[in-house]
């Protein structure tokens, strides 16, 4: 990254060539496949953008947070009609809290989380909150399986007193409209990115927790979450996870031990490089 240029968090790419990435008091799209980039003025002062997702090649929806005063942080939607090229703030619900993941699963449907649920049904125009039975605590990431089956997941704080304690997960099955908590795994609580390859599988990652193995889960339904079979990770922090397939997702994120070999559920080992210490790619045995 070049001096003065901004800290960017999130990319999303509608095509082979039109993508929007988002960041601090930014925004920048590119057409011709991030050869070059134009940047956009964000129409909220002092926001963070730390999620986008581009419903269309036009059609973008992008979340975050500013500071709110003397209270928690604010959350921030803002909607993109031409690929990112200006934004503007739709009708939101009054006190949204912050957020940092939003995914947009057809032309109709997005979800965005944080403190709380939003769910729009036209495209990002309008938004309302969603409510869990019985609450969740703060979810980190949300992903779509289908238009009507999402999942959000969020690390416990619990884990700190609790090892064993599960990560918070909350999931749809009717486009949005209600919501219930997800059953997750002992031992799960650090789990905070999820990527869902439509109409396949999700998988899950987070962080490791006093030397205990990186926990990568996966889902064919968003309800049900087992190990994932075959993987290993030397990453000690998992900030991103995308899946371009069934079987194959690239994590990003942090190694705190220094260089390391990557071992996949082939057998293969990848030497390391200064690019591949915080990418690691992973493939599935196919079953």
């Amino acid at each position: 990254m070049a001096p003065g240029e901004p800290a960017l968090d999130a990319v999303d790419c509608a095509t082979s060539s039109r993508c929007v990435a988002v960041g601090v008091g930014a925004a920048v799209n590119s057409s011709d496949g991030g050869a070059t980039w134009s940047s956009s003025t964000v129409p909220t002062p002092d926001t963070t953008l730390l999620s986008v997702s581009c419903i269309s090649v036009m059609r973008c929806v992008s979340v975050g947070v500013s500071p709110g005063g003397n209270g928690p942080y604010a959350g921030q939607l803002m909607i993109s009609p031409n690929g990112g090229e200006s934004w503007k703030v739709p009708s939101l619900p009054p006190g949204v809290g912050a957020l940092g993941s939003v995914d947009c699963p057809s032309t109709a449907l997005c979800v965005a989380v944080g403190a709380g649920i939003l769910v729009s049904v036209d495209g990002g125009q309008t938004w309302s909150s969603r409510t869990v039975s019985g609450g969740t605590g703060v979810l980190r990431s949300v992903s779509c399986l289908s238009p009507m089956t999402c999942v959000a997941i969020g690390p416990n704080p619990g884990v700190a007193q609790d090892s064993q304690a599960p990560a918070f997960a909350v999931e749809t099955e009717d486009g949005g409209a209600t919501w219930t908590p997800v059953t997750m795994p002992a031992a799960s609580a650090t789990l905070d990115v999820v990527s869902c390859f439509r109409g396949a599988r999700c998988f899950s990652a987070g962080n490791s927790v006093s030397g205990q193995a990186l926990p990568i889960l996966e889902s064919a339904d968003g309800g049900t979450w087992s190990p994932t079979p075959g993987w290993t990770s030397p990453l000690g922090a998992v900030s991103a996870v995308s899946c371009f397939s069934s079987t194959n997702c690239v994590f990003a994120g942090r190694d705190d031990h220094g260089p390391v070999t990557v071992t996949t559920s082939d057998g293969s080992t990848s030497p390391t490089t200064p690019i591949s210490s915080l990418v690691r790619r992973q493939k599935v045995v196919s079953r």
